[in-house]
């Protein structure tokens, strides 16, 4: 979608609707405190050079969220110090068009590269990517390889 077509790095993330549960208290009352008494989130320096995978589920988020969540990632420093994201195809491909959106304009000119619609996560058909594993991303040959 943007940025340039080949980074690497080890995979971090998650399901985009789980994080959003570190940021704010929606869900359960005592989330921020309870993440951040523990650390769960890593820090910029642990973000560093990795590529960020965040994939949505079937309770399908809607956009506010989702530019929530990507906002709460900005200012928690992530998009200023990874190699690249990688976006797993939304289920159904709901609201598709305004989480692209989002994606363009929430990073901002950090000229992070972003590469969407990846067959992971909870769309189908679904293919496993193994988190804190070494990856290198081709846009051009359309591959992720591991290792």
């Amino acid at each position: 979608m943007q940025g340039k077509d080949d980074f690497e790095g080890e995979i971090l993330g998650g399901c985009i609707d789980s994080l959003r549960d570190i940021f704010n208290n929606d869900r359960y009352e005592d989330s921020v405190a309870l993440c951040a008494k523990y650390g769960l989130f890593p820090s910029p320096e642990d973000w560093k050079g990795r590529i960020l995978l965040l994939e949505s589920s079937e309770e399908k988020p809607v956009p506010e969220h989702y530019r929530a969540m990507l906002t709460a990632l900005k200012n928690a420093g992530v998009f200023g110090v990874i190699s690249g994201v990688l976006i797993g195809k939304p289920d159904g491909e709901t609201c598709f068009e305004e989480y692209k959106a989002a994606l363009k304009e929430v990073p901002g000119d950090t000229g992070v590269p972003v590469v969407i619609n990846i067959n992971a996560g909870h769309s189908v058909p679904r293919c496993i990517i193994p988190f804190g594993v070494h990856a290198r991303v081709s846009v051009e040959k359309q591959e992720i390889v591991f290792g």
